[in-house]
């Protein structure tokens, strides 16, 4: 054994790397079905604010593969949550006089177990997959571990930790059969797919917040589309509303929220006060997708494999169906059995990415700042949409996550 290639402390039939919704997900599927697991997360507590708050009827479905307390899981986070059945588009003239057009979509599309969105923040998504992962025997969480290097000595994987330079500590190893990476787009797994990702940083910039919800909008989600860009409003449980509104392409400056507490009262919405503004932060857009999803002994999940536009709420979906669909391939290459169902999964899934990235790229650019006549070919085109029985199916499954057509959940065992 060389002088820098520690000793293996532990081994594992798979560890994964990142206790993100994505990880813990794939981690409970995995002991689910008889593996041995070690969660490995380089944070010591879950990061605060609500974060990701939406999940669409697909990922309810595909949750529904693991209970709590004999409760599915899915309709556990769909009980607890807020259900939004609808969507409302408001279209103002330039002038902010009267709504071009105030219409809503039905999102209820039939032939899915779920006809619903349901919004719910990321953090008690996460403390619900942790209660159902401590149901299940065979698997450990490892916090304050960040993944260093990782290497691969014939059929087994090792997991090397990074400690700063500065300390005298010995990095801990990790040893197992494969690993799984949902440790995000700037973790040490994708690296080591050699996974190559053209990535796109949109000029698009935006400012996001929760508040309470003083005004009459109800369980709907809500898209004002103004002059000066798009404001989105979303409910909350414990009658709270996220706000997100469109900054243009130039560098936010200032307080946040601040910022959004002047935007929500300019385009039409009824302003919060300050100082109940929550998780007000800027962010901005990227789009990229990985050419291929597994290496030899590892697979990507979550924002690892890709990265999509927050508008829309698809990448932490999109994540919980990757660690779905590759569960067979994954169970199948932790036996040493052949790859190949893995990669085969993994390609439909990165075409499913591509796809979601373009839908996310196509609803920020119909939020961006447009003049009256701009609105006005908007406020057409999504009255001819509302008017017509198939486009509007079609746009309810496009916002929904529902195209192409969701696959049917399949059982671990398959």
């Amino acid at each position: 054994m060389s002088a820098d290639m520690p000793t293996p402390e532990a081994s594992a039939d798979v560890l994964v790397l990142g206790a993100g919704p994505v990880g813990l997900f794939a981690a409970a599927l995995l002991a689910e079905s008889g593996a041995r697991v070690t969660v490995l997360e380089a944070r010591l507590t879950r990061p605060p604010g609500s974060q990701a708050i939406g999940l669409h009827p697909p990922a309810l479905a595909a949750l529904d593969a693991l209970t709590l307390a004999g409760e599915p899981l899915g309709a556990r986070i769909a009980r607890e949550g807020v259900r939004v059945f609808a969507g409302r588009a408001i279209f103002y003239g330039a002038d902010l006089g009267a709504p071009l057009l105030d219409a809503r979509l039905a999102l209820d599309v039939p032939g899915s177990r779920y006809r619903h969105v349901v919004t719910l923040p990321q953090y008690r998504v996460v403390s619900l997959l942790e209660r159902a992962l401590a149901e299940r025997a065979g698997v450990t969480i490892l916090r304050g571990f960040r993944a260093g290097r990782i290497t691969r000595t014939g059929e087994r994987m090792r997991v090397i930790e990074s400690v700063p330079p500065e300390t005298a500590a010995a990095p801990r190893t990790w040893e197992a059969r494969f690993i799984l990476g949902a440790d995000g787009a700037r973790g040490a797994a994708r690296a080591q797919a050699h996974a190559r990702i053209g990535t796109r940083v949109s000029r698009h910039r935006y400012v996001m917040g929760d508040a309470p919800d003083r005004g009459d909008l109800g369980p709907v989600a809500t898209l004002i589309f103004h002059p000066e860009g798009v404001l989105e409003s979303f409910p909350l449980p414990g009658n709270r509303r996220r706000w997100v509104a469109h900054l243009g392409r130039t560098d936010p400056r200032g307080d946040p929220a601040a910022t959004l507490c002047a935007l929500v009262g300019r385009r039409g919405g009824e302003a919060p006060a300050l100082p109940e503004i929550s998780d007000a932060t800027f962010f901005g857009t990227r789009r990229g997708v990985v050419s291929a999803m597994t290496g030899p002994g590892i697979a990507l999940l979550g924002d690892a494999a890709h990265e999509i536009s927050p508008i829309g709420g698809q990448g932490m979906n999109l994540g919980l169906l990757d660690a779905h669909a590759l569960l067979p391939g994954i169970l199948a290459a932790a036996r040493g059995d052949s790859s190949e169902p893995l990669r085969a999964a993994a390609r439909i899934r990165v075409r499913r990415a591509r796809l979601a990235a373009a839908i996310a790229e196509a609803n920020a650019s119909w939020g961006a700042p447009a003049s009256g006549p701009g609105l006005r070919v908007r406020a057409g085109m999504a009255r001819i949409v509302l008017a017509t029985p198939a486009l509007s199916r079609l746009a309810a499954r496009v916002f929904t996550m529902q195209i192409p057509r969701p696959e049917a959940p399949r059982s671990p065992h398959r």
